[in-house]
């Protein structure tokens, strides 16, 4: 996800913009409603 917010992901990642975090949430929570199964998110710090 590559930030906290959606405007710090846009100047990180342009292509965020196609993926906002609303959108990205709302998958997880439809994902986690049909199948039963929780989402995680991980990250490495270099």
């Amino acid at each position: 996800l590559h930030a906290p917010n959606q405007k710090l992901r846009e100047t990180i990642v342009p292509s965020a913009k196609a993926y906002p975090l609303d959108a990205i949430m709302q998958d997880c929570k439809n994902y986690f409603l049909e199948t039963g199964r929780r989402v995680s998110f991980e990250y490495t710090l270099l």
